[in-house]
């Protein structure tokens, strides 16, 4: 699934649009490893989604920092965007949050390398250091904890604030705890190496099968894939419930009135359909009108 636009509504930016970004993945947990609590939820420079590129870059970073400083409050974490309400709203109405992020901090390509250098080790090994990018400290609910011990959730879900003139992050409204990262088949939000990544799927395959143009979204190919495996299937149900009647009605079990009736059962359940037909007398006289 690709990445959907939210037009923003009072959000008293102007020319800004939401695009609730499925992917930053909260990464794989040994089992009885603490949570993670320092996460990259957007990565450094030209980031690809279904609705288009942006970027991330240290003068819109600086921009989202300082709103979120301003603001002088904690950005929830929840669960499937349900705080964006509308289409993402729970059945229930509620948004839980399943964590906070109380601190946002920008790593820049010269800042890695910088921490990359001054962090070799007595036996000159350089530890591990955060990659470019927009990242966040995050303190979770119990419940969240859980989910996240249990491999419940693995992937995180920013809503980004962009500025449509430039296609610049200018802010971050809110992140999501998901299991449908929406960028397939493209560069995630991820600090990860996509050709060894086996949930990253090159669609170009599946688009040509369905002979569809470069300028059809993943979501679109996917829908299409999911149409065009349902008609087959039930072209393949119409085969076997036809002949099956076809069957009955050559043993004689089957007179005309009930063909339909036959056909439903068939196309409705071929096993009873087959009990049906074991236990069904002769109706019709065969060799005779």
């Amino acid at each position: 699934m690709t990445a959907s636009a939210i037009q923003s509504r009072g959000s008293g930016v102007q020319g800004v649009e939401r695009i609730a970004l499925e992917a930053a993945r909260i990464g794989t947990l040994d089992d009885g490893a603490a949570s993670p609590t320092r996460m990259l939820i957007v990565p450094w420079g030209e980031v690809r989604s279904a609705n288009g590129h942006f970027v991330v870059d240290a003068d819109g970073a600086a921009q989202a920092i300082g709103q979120f400083t301003a603001h002088g409050a904690d950005l929830p974490v929840d669960y499937e965007h349900q705080t964006l309400g509308g289409m993402y709203a729970s059945p229930n109405g509620q948004a839980p949050a399943a964590g906070w992020i109380t601190r946002l901090h920008l790593v820049t390509p010269d800042s890695e390398a910088e921490a990359s250098a001054n962090a070799a080790g007595p036996e000159g090994d350089a530890t591990t250091t955060d990659s470019p990018g927009l990242w966040a400290d995050v303190t979770w609910t119990e419940d969240a904890l859980q989910h996240l011990a249990a491999r419940r959730y693995r992937y995180l879900s920013p809503v980004a604030l962009i500025r449509k003139s430039d296609r610049r992050l200018i802010g971050v409204h809110s992140v999501a705890l998901t299991n449908k990262p929406a960028i397939v088949g493209m560069t995630p939000v991820v600090n990860r190496d996509a050709a060894t990544d086996p949930s990253i799927i090159d669609l170009t395959p599946l688009k040509s099968v369905l002979r569809l143009d470069d300028s059809i979204c993943d979501e679109a190919i996917i829908a299409g894939a999911v149409s065009r495996v349902r008609e087959l299937e039930r072209r393949e149900c119409e085969r076997v419930a036809d002949r099956r009647v076809e069957t009955a009605s050559r043993a004689g079990k089957l007179a005309a009135p009930q063909r339909d009736w036959a056909h439903a059962l068939a196309m409705k359940d071929g096993d009873e359909f087959d009990r049906w037909m074991a236990s069904a007398p002769v109706v019709v006289s065969l060799g005779r009108t």
